[in-house]
């Protein structure tokens, strides 16, 4: 029998024991026997069993694999990689160790761990919670694909094999498999390094595990009391296994050393606590009581064959982006399946997930369309200033008529038709190509003069007198109820939650920020103001819209005195959405996006939200049947509201309805 331990490799996610051939074989030609068991949670196309796996099945053949070893009396050397190593930290007990079977009076056992760049977790600890941290880049190397139940790698030759040749790269690339949705994102219940002589391997190059995340999770240990960590340094990417191998081997072998020694020095392994108590351990997220898993039916897994080397092939692989030869994302909701896996990630933790809600405004905050309005603002300006002067302005149902024969021209030319539109994306492309269309209308309403001079005090007074005027159907703003209080708690959700993003996005075509603002700040209509100058509540909600007036340009989006329009179609409303996620997400990129619409001009937001949610009034207005028309003939399911109870399990196709904001409020206060 061999008196050199067994090293069992244990390999990161996406990854498959052939990553780890370069080692293998090189402990091989030292005289080390090795195995590298693959793990269940990982498959390919024509595997569907990883997708329910979780983390602890990895533990649990991690586990089986080592203890059929010692029990044949072997030392074991366990070496984590990446992922490897929170499977490493659940699956290597106390009583497996060499001390502890030494007091038995029997042979082998596990002399010691090594983790290169590898999740490090006290107890306690969800896996990848670390990655969503403020300080450190998040994880976009992860593509999630929700429908499918898995998750594949984005650019994986710069994020895992920065390090090496490009031909090298394209191959390792192209070897990537499958990894199950979720499952990782699971809390440790046990930290092994706690009890066995443990090497920490950091990557200085390390694109994936950055350098600084792999010192804060060394000094997370040592704050839950896991001390004497030996750590040593490799210039390497993510990979070293694969860019530098011989280097790893000559540490693995240090490390054996290492970790005779400290059994020839003591039988006890070091600990924080004493034996009888509890271990305790603190993550930066909310503490979670470990959970304790149902006991596992004991399973034997024999070891896989020779790992044999993989030789560069004469032709490499094309480069691609994942392991996935599926087609791609769908472009439409690619943002929202993306975001997807990081905001399980921070709700896997315990912690309260903030919200960010965006909003449309005509027809969604108001339950009438307000642009005949905002036109009136222009012609009561132009009266006040002609001062009996003969200039005339074409009534508004001018621009109107004309609006509507190119747009009706427009519908009539262009293929294919509605009844043959039967996917979101054949609807988006027709959506998005009225845009001359508006283009056409607004430059007619400039060219007129209409606004000139337009100015903000004149769109607030005229507000405050339309809110006033509740007894004239032509000039009454009526704003849906319910809106107030749902602001409000999301003010204290935000709070508890501990996040100072805004809570609401308003993003608007309609033609005046300042018409919109005066709207949330007023009162008259029976509703309460949206906005308030305590300050608090009026920070908190950000407008994204056009502006007519000269004198708050610098506050929307655009200028209708200008030459250029920015938010005019759904594809700008979406663009300005993607944007404020985009920058939230620097900071907090676990929030839970809502978006609240009405119309057409709405869909393309309500895809890309995590939770797209149709405003519908009974009977339903003319916006809302043209967008549950739409919804019904690409094949959208629309739910409704009380119905998404997870919002991490909706798909990229369904939405939901609901029939006022009191109805969104309820579901929203069901959420963690």
């Amino acid at each position: 029998m061999s008196t050199k331990p067994t090293i069992v490799l244990v390999h990161g996610s996406w990854h498959s024991p052939t990553a780890m051939a370069p080692v293998a074989n090189n402990l091989k030609a030292k005289g080390y026997d090795s195995v590298c068991p693959s793990l269940p949670t990982m498959g390919d196309n024509q595997s569907h069993d990883f997708k329910d796996k979780t983390c602890y099945d990895d533990a649990q053949l991690i586990r089986d694999t080592v203890s059929s070893l010692v029990s044949d009396g072997k030392e074991v050397l366990v070496v984590a990689h990446s992922y490897g190593g929170q499977v490493t930290s659940e699956a290597i007990r106390e009583e497996m160790g060499k001390s502890a079977r030494s007091k038995q009076g029997r042979n082998g056992g596990v002399i010691g761990l090594f983790y290169i760049c590898a999740f490090l977790l006290p107890e306690g600890v969800v896996g990848l919670s670390w990655f969503l941290l403020p300080q450190f880049s998040p994880p976009t190397f992860v593509v999630p694909h929700p429908l499918k139940g898995y998750s594949t790698v984005h650019n994986g030759a710069h994020y895992f094999y920065n390090d090496l040749e490009p031909a090298a790269q394209d191959y390792w690339v192209g070897e990537l498999r499958l990894a199950t949705l979720t499952g990782h994102a699971k809390p440790t219940t046990y930290a092994a390094q706690r009890y066995f002589p443990t090497t920490y391997m950091h990557t200085s190059l390390d694109k994936t595990c950055e350098p600084a995340l792999q010192q804060y999770m060394i000094q997370k240990n040592k704050e839950a009391g896991i001390t004497g960590i030996r750590e040593v340094t490799c210039e390497a990417g993510h990979s070293p296994f694969l860019s530098m191998p011989d280097k790893v081997v000559d540490e693995i072998l240090v490390a054996i050393e290492h970790s005779q020694q400290h059994s020839a020095l003591s039988q006890t392994p070091q600990r924080c606590f004493s034996a009888s108590a509890p271990c305790q351990s603190y993550s930066t997220a909310a503490h979670l009581d470990p959970p304790t898993p149902a006991a596992s039916p004991q399973r034997r897994y024999p070891p896989p064959p020779p790992l044999q080397p993989s030789p560069p092939p004469a032709h490499p692989h094309p480069s691609t982006d994942s392991a996935d030869p599926s087609p791609a994302p769908d472009p439409v909701v690619v943002g929202r399946e993306r975001n997807r896996m990081t905001s399980s990630l921070k709700m896997a933790t315990g912690a309260l997930r903030p919200i960010r809600l965006f909003l449309d405004f005509d027809g969604t905050i108001t339950r009438k369309d307000t642009m005949n309005l905002v036109a009136r603002i222009g012609y009561r300006a132009q009266e006040r200033k002609r001062d009996g002067q003969s200039q005339e302005f074409p009534p508004w149902e001018h621009f109107v008529d004309t609006y509507m024969a190119d747009y009706s021209d427009h519908v009539s030319r262009y293929r294919p038709v509605k009844e043959d539109r039967s996917t979101v994306e054949q609807e988006i492309m027709y959506l998005r190509s009225f845009r001359p269309i508006e283009d056409a209308s607004m430059s007619r309403v400039v060219a007129s003069g209409l606004f000139k001079d337009v100015a903000a005090s004149h769109i607030e007074s005229f507000a405050q007198e339309c809110l006033r005027q509740q007894d004239d159907a032509h000039w009454q703003v009526s704003r849906r109820p319910g809106l107030h209080k749902l602001l409000k708690s999301l003010q204290v959700r935000q709070e508890q939650a501990m996040s100072q993003q805004p809570i609401c996005h308003v993003i608007s075509v309609n033609w005046s920020r300042i018409w919109i603002q005066a709207m949330l700040e007023l009162g008259g209509d029976g509703c309460p103001p949206l906005l308030t100058t305590d300050g608090k509540t009026k920070s908190n909600i950000r407008i994204y819209a056009n502006e007519l007036s000269k004198t708050d340009k610098e506050s929307g989006t655009s200028d209708l005195t200008g030459t250029t329009i920015n938010c005019k179609t759904g594809e700008d409303k979406v663009k300005q959405m993607r944007c404020v996620i985009e920058e939230g997400n620097r900071e907090q990129n676990c929030a839970l996006n809502i978006y609240v619409g009405d119309s057409a001009t709405d869909l393309e937001c309500l895809l890309e939200a995590d939770i797209g949610i149709c405003i519908r009034d009974d009977p339903m207005g003319s916006g809302q049947k043209d967008l549950a028309e739409i919804c019904g003939r690409v094949g959208l399911q629309v739910a409704h509201i009380s119905d998404a109870s997870d919002p991490d399990k909706a798909t990229a196709r369904i939405l939901y309805w609901a029939r006022d904001y009191h109805e969104v409020l309820v579901w929203i206060k069901s959420l963690r």
